[in-house]
């Protein structure tokens, strides 16, 4: 998984984010039940750490260690620290797309997130009614919907792009690769 942002050094006073504040754990705003376990907050602090330097980073685990929690945890810590008002997206490969939907339910159901299907029949009703800016949080999509939705996608200032699987991108030359470039992330 991989996760990239907006953050730049050119940011200045003007932004609309608070001071940098030290990592003190676990969210507060993801519900008492949910809790990271110890290398998950590891993982955090280390995407935190990232997030506070403007790097970008991948988080390689094993299967089943809980990246897709640990990748939501970083987009409630930017929430909660931050006050983050730009959407987030997040490709992932199709299988996977029901998981990202039922943990971010789970872990954080303070976000608005749409799914957004690339088949036509769906593709134009989410984008004129739930992917409006300032309606939604965090957009949830395939890497077919990145090369079938780019025209609209790039319109998007995306605060912070996570791309699960990420070795979809490892050939400069495919097309999820050349797509992913022209994101405005």
């Amino acid at each position: 998984m991989a996760g990239n942002s907006t953050k730049s050094s050119e940011e200045g006073p003007g932004d609309d984010r608070a001071p940098d504040l030290p990592f003190t754990g676990q969210p507060k705003i993801i519900p008492k039940e949910c809790v990271l376990q110890p290398h998950q907050l590891d993982s955090l602090k280390w995407m935190a750490s990232l997030y506070e330097n403007g790097v970008n980073g991948i988080l390689a685990d094993d299967m089943g260690m809980g990246k897709t929690i640990q990748a939501i945890s970083i987009l409630a810590y930017m929430k909660e620290s931050h006050r983050i008002k730009q959407p987030h997206l997040i490709i992932a490969p199709k299988s996977t797309i029901s998981n990202w939907m039922r943990e971010f339910k789970t872990w954080a159901p303070f976000f608005r997130v749409v799914n957004l299907i690339p088949t036509a029949e769906y593709r134009d009703v989410i984008l004129r009614e739930q992917m409006q800016p300032g309606y939604f949080d965090v957009c949830v999509t395939t890497y077919e919907a990145l090369s079938i939705c780019n025209y609209i996608l790039k319109k998007y200032k995306w605060h912070y792009t996570i791309f699960d699987e990420a070795h979809k991108l490892k050939n400069s030359d495919s097309v999820a690769s050349k797509f992913s470039r022209m994101l405005n992330s």
